[in-house]
């Protein structure tokens, strides 16, 4: 029978918040509430994320709504678009290429927990989305996977494993190689 004890909680050996506490306090209190509001604007968006140590290309779309848990372990790369309400749970690195579409309301997911282990040890891991790929709405992304280059995933998929570059991932399955140059 498989047992859960919280007290016994460890956290990876490697692991950091990556700033200070007075740092991400001020990046929880203030400005994280004004990232995720809903007033239009990717300028003033982008430049907060900036600040807070975020690494965004040239002509990149923010939209309103967005969850941001640690800017200073984001990438993002030119071109890109980030749509309404897409939570980015980056206790990991999350690094979005180029000309890349994320779609409204998918959730990226760089941590998760050891069931195996009575403490219920923290995992994190990052996640790479390649250039030119789409992430379709309400995808759920976890940790440690990375979307190949060109690739599609279909609205409502759960991405438990890498996609290949050039494939369509639909209803949890993978058609690789479905583009054709």
């Amino acid at each position: 029978m498989r047992k859960q004890n919280l007290k016994d909680y460890k956290l990876p050996k490697n692991w950091t918040r990556g700033k200070s506490f007075f740092h991400e306090m001020i990046w929880q209190v203030f400005f994280k509430p004004i990232i995720s509001s809903s007033l239009p604007g990717t300028i003033w968006r982008k430049l907060i994320l900036i600040l807070f140590g975020a690494k965004i290309g040239k002509s990149v779309r923010l939209s309103p709504g967005i969850k941001i848990k640690m800017p200073w372990r984001l990438y993002i790369g030119d071109y890109s678009w980030i749509g309404e309400d897409v939570w980015i749970d980056n206790l990991s690195i999350v690094k979005i290429g180029n000309n890349v579409c994320i779609s409204q309301g998918t959730y990226f997911c760089t941590g998760n927990h050891d069931y195996k282990k009575v403490s219920f040890n923290l995992i994190c891991e990052s996640i790479i989305i390649e250039s030119e790929s789409w992430i379709g709405s309400k995808v759920i992304i976890g940790p440690g996977n990375k979307i190949g280059k060109g690739s599609v995933i279909k609205m409502g998929s759960i991405i438990k494993k890498d996609v290949p570059p050039q494939s369509i991932f639909t209803e949890n399955k993978t058609k690789i190689n479905y583009f054709i140059k």
